[in-house]
């Protein structure tokens, strides 16, 4: 399936008032097992959240077995009102060792189960996110700040997620693995949690996967990218052919220290897809200090 073939889908299915043809399309895109055409068709499709057929669009991210997107359709969903089987994403989220995606469903995704969600991240053991949940005031926490601290100064400051630990003494096998493994998830960690490694030959390796979601992801959680890397994400994303690259551009404008000039660059890269909804959204970012017409 196309990006100008998911598009034509979508314009069909918002034609009509036929669920049973919509269930057949959203078969199809679900069988496609592509993560953004998935997201992209629920959220634009009007009939999505029918109990019909956002059951089908749950299991079919569901089947990609990437985390990453699972967790961006449900900020998706809660975001655009729709309705949809939150707690299934937040039992697949909290059963994994991803302290940044637990955090990142307590700081985005509204209705989630704070209780629940901050036992997970806890439960992790993982510092550098459990830090950033303690430094976030406007987070709501069912923990006293003094049992937070006190639990927080208790642990390693080397912490790596599971399925790294087998590489603790051996980070550059870790780095040959990722690379080899061409999965985005992997990479990201590796680059996050393992150093020393090898930063450009793991940022080449994201790259070439053309996963924008995950590159938008290493933009935010890899501190040792340079500033040309940077600019090279940047560029990637304002340059992004996916239906629905917009709404990274808003992404990236609204949840990183993008600087203001940068900001109105993505603005300009989004309007040229015709996307109205993100376009508006990248817009309300700028608004506060208002924006050049």
């Amino acid at each position: 399936m196309t990006n100008e073939e998911l598009a034509l889908l979508i314009d069909y299915s918002n034609h009509t008032n036929d669920i049973n043809k919509i269930k057949e399309i959203a078969i199809a895109v679900a069988k496609s097992q592509n993560p953004y055409h998935i997201c992209d068709f629920a959220e634009f499709c009007k009939h999505s959240d029918h109990p019909e057929i956002m059951p089908i669009l749950e299991n079919g991210m569901f089947a990609t077995g990437d985390l990453i997107h699972c967790y961006e359709f449900a900020f998706c969903m809660a975001d655009h009102d729709k309705h949809f089987n939150l707690k299934k994403f937040e039992e697949l989220i909290a059963v994994n060792d991803l302290a940044k995606i637990e955090y990142y469903f307590l700081e985005c995704v509204k209705g989630t189960d704070v209780d629940k969600m901050t036992k997970a991240m806890l439960k992790t053991n993982n510092k550098k996110w459990i830090k950033a949940y303690i430094e976030n005031k406007e987070l709501e926490k069912p923990f006293s700040e003094l049992d937070l601290n006190r639990y927080y100064n208790c642990l390693r400051d080397d912490y790596l997620p599971q399925k790294l630990e087998k590489y603790r003494e051996n980070f550059a096998q870790a780095e040959e693995d990722a690379i080899k493994s061409k999965n985005p998830l992997f990479i990201n960690e590796v680059m996050e949690y393992c150093q020393p490694v090898n930063i450009d030959r793991l940022f080449n390796a994201m790259m070439a996967t053309d996963d924008l979601l995950h590159i938008y992801e290493m933009y935010c959680s890899v501190p040792s990218l340079t500033e040309a890397q940077r600019n090279t994400i940047l560029e990637y994303m304002k340059n992004n052919s996916k239906v629905n690259s917009a709404k990274y551009m808003y992404y990236v404008c609204a949840y990183t220290d993008l600087a203001r000039e940068k900001q109105l660059e993505m603005l300009e890269a989004a309007k040229r897809t015709g996307n109205e909804k993100y376009i508006k959204k990248i817009e309300s970012v700028l608004k506060p200090i208002g924006i050049k017409k």
